[in-house]
């Protein structure tokens, strides 16, 4: 089961919320903690369900730098990196490649 801290860091994420995911984080969110439906991280839900480019890249962005991992599998082997290169603008996907190099 998802923490509570998890739920609320996985909703703050997907509304594109960056100070109140760094709240949570400081506060002791797991970024790694993976959601029970997909085995989302954080970083896997701010790649795919931020819509607006600005915001997602800015989530991305903010997640890697407090340490998001992008080798973190879903449950169908996919990570933040496979999803960005299949359903999301080049900028995101070279944000996360040039982030890890």
């Amino acid at each position: 089961a998802v923490s509570q801290i998890g739920q609320e860091l996985h909703s703050a994420v997907d509304l594109g919320d960056i100070e109140l995911v760094k709240k949570l984080v400081a506060e002791g969110a797991d970024l790694l903690e993976q959601d029970q439906d997909m085995g989302w991280t954080a970083l896997h839900r701010a790649v795919n369900n931020i819509a607006d480019e600005q915001r997602r890249v800015a989530m991305v962005g903010s997640l890697l730098a407090m340490g998001a991992s992008v080798e973190v599998d879903d449950y169908y082997s996919m990570t933040p990196l496979h999803i960005a290169a299949e359903v999301r603008p080049c900028y995101t996907l070279k944000l996360i490649i040039f982030e890890n190099v």
